[in-house]
């Protein structure tokens, strides 16, 4: 199980107990623990030593537990299992994962008990408690899968975070669909005269085959270059990344690597929860009301423009802070400062906005039949094009779709301004645009 964990930098350095007390929702390990029954033990100066079950009771929300902040985990107590199922790559956090067991009536393929249990669904990882009722004392068979699929699909709810929601639906399933098979075959092995176990079909046996993981290999290759070359011309010579040794050594300094200052204030950002509206009224008077919230900013105390960035010559109307009018989704609008991150992000939630939505293009159907285009347009065409449609034989028309991607990022948007003498600041900022933030 520990093997399907991260890569092997990463099972150096961490522990089954950091899975745990972080709470992560797309935890690889947290779903079969669940699923595998276990049990934690924590312990406190005011509360003592105390039990509890790993459940999804356990995880109330996006990383939380129903732990005391001075709760210490002492242990945690792994029954033995019998099936388990993660398998992915290496280095990536899933989007979905999952845990299952399954107990059967003595010699037989009838349910006794099972756990099925889920990450990276919603805010917490998810017990699926419906469906190990509605498989109760039923038998391991195709009917049960057909039930346990419908139940998956239709009562499971996935939340809108990581996107994706009909993919990770049907991940859900498939992994289910592909712990049914392995258990059934399993329940084949041990009586395969019992008549009424069936064996898998030839057609699905590809998936009792675990995911192969092979080592993977770099390689980079570099032309050699003439003895009389310049040593500071750098034209074919194997010039290394600059920050490359910080990076991979886990030397390089982050935003959140750097010690507070004394009496340091935290922003948080009130971002738009719609697509495209008027900005009716904004009011921040619950959240500056509370203890340590020091003052709500938007675009009234931006000092010359707000537009960014800064140099923006295309697209003037993208302001820092939306003023009349919201154009997407998380669109900043302004921005609660307190003496901590989590009191400015909690008020930061209790800023109300009023809007007056506006109809919106979501979809290239839309965009195309309400002539919406980004211009200029640019039109790529080489030779005679319809002339060499008439010569062909076949001509293929379609569309395709492609998904979006979450790119990889190296550290999540933050950066530090400290005032400076002569109305300057000094600013550490996650970019890869520094001459703008300049």
């Amino acid at each position: 199980m520990l093997l399907q964990i991260g890569d092997c930098q990463t099972r150096n350095v961490s522990g089954i107990g950091s899975h745990i007390m972080t709470a992560s929702p797309q935890s690889d390990i947290i779903p079969l623990l669940m699923a595998a029954g276990t049990t934690v033990t924590v312990s406190s100066l005011q509360g003592g030593n105390r039990i509890f079950p790993l459940d999804g009771k356990f995880f109330p929300g996006d990383r939380k537990t129903r732990l005391m902040k001075e709760d210490v985990l002492v242990s945690l107590t792994i029954p033995r299992t019998k099936e388990k199922q993660t398998h992915r790559r290496d280095t990536d956090i899933a989007m979905v994962n999952a845990g299952f067991r399954v107990l059967f009536e003595e010699n037989s393929n009838v349910v006794k008990n099972a756990v099925l249990s889920f990450g990276g669904t919603g805010p917490a990882v998810a017990v699926a408690e419906s469906v190990s009722k509605e498989i109760y004392e039923r038998k391991w068979d195709d009917i049960l899968l057909k039930d346990v699929l419908q139940i998956l699909g239709e009562n499971l709810p996935l939340s809108p975070h990581g996107g994706m929601i009909e993919y990770r639906r049907s991940l859900v399933q498939s992994f289910f669909f592909k712990f049914y098979l392995n258990v059934l075959n399993r329940l084949y092995e041990k009586s395969p005269s019992t008549a009424d176990l069936l064996s898998v079909a030839m057609s699905d046996r590809s998936t009792l085959t675990d995911f192969e993981k092979i080592e993977s290999v770099g390689c980079q290759l570099f032309q050699t270059v003439p003895d009389e070359q310049l040593t500071t011309d750098p034209v074919g010579r194997p010039v290394m990344n600059e920050s490359g040794h910080q990076l991979v050594t886990g030397e390089a300094i982050y935003c959140n690597d750097i010690l507070p200052e004394p009496g340091e204030l935290h922003l948080a950002i009130v971002f738009s929860s719609r697509p495209h509206a008027k900005i009716i009224s904004v009011d921040a008077s619950v959240a500056l009301s509370m203890d340590g919230v020091r003052c709500y900013v938007d675009a009234t105390d931006v000092p010359g423009k707000n537009i960014w960035p800064a140099t923006n010559t295309m697209d003037e109307d993208t302001e820092t802070f939306a003023t009349e009018k919201a154009i997407y989704v998380g669109q900043p609008i302004g921005g609660i400062v307190a003496e901590t991150r989590e009191l400015a992000r909690k008020a930061s939630n209790l800023v109300t906005v009023v809007y007056e939505d506006i109809e919106c293009t979501l979809t290239i159907q839309d965009a195309i039949q309400r002539n919406s285009f980004y211009q200029p347009f640019r039109h790529l065409e080489k030779g005679n094009t319809a002339e060499e449609f008439e010569k062909s034989d076949h001509v293929i028309e379609g569309e395709v779709y492609v998904g979006a991607q979450s790119h990889y990022y190296m550290e999540t948007q933050n950066c530090i301004v400290k005032p400076q003498e002569r109305d300057e600041v000094f600013v550490i900022a996650s970019t890869q645009w520094v001459h703008d933030v300049q």
